[in-house]
């Protein structure tokens, strides 16, 4: 019951967000973007998340536990 509560606010909540979007100003601000930031700030992401699966896995190893490299990052992946 409480579960299905929480789902339901939660619903409720994003479509209540979605109608006070307005998208025309939305697709302006998307158009704006400086595609070379863009572009950085994506190399940056993609070095940040091997960085921190690295991390992770010098982490598990210290505790005698040995994840392959491709596991841990589809457990990094999946938040």
């Amino acid at each position: 019951m409480k579960n299905t509560l929480f789902r339901f606010e939660g619903i409720a909540l994003f479509f209540y967000i979605l109608s006070r979007i307005d998208f025309f100003e939305l697709i302006a601000v998307f158009r704006g973007i400086n595609l070379a930031y863009y572009g950085i700030g994506m190399i940056f992401l993609i070095f940040w998340f091997f960085i921190r699966t690295i991390k992770w896995k010098i982490l598990i190893n210290s505790v005698g536990i040995n994840i392959d490299n491709r596991t841990l990052i589809l457990i990094m992946t999946k938040g």
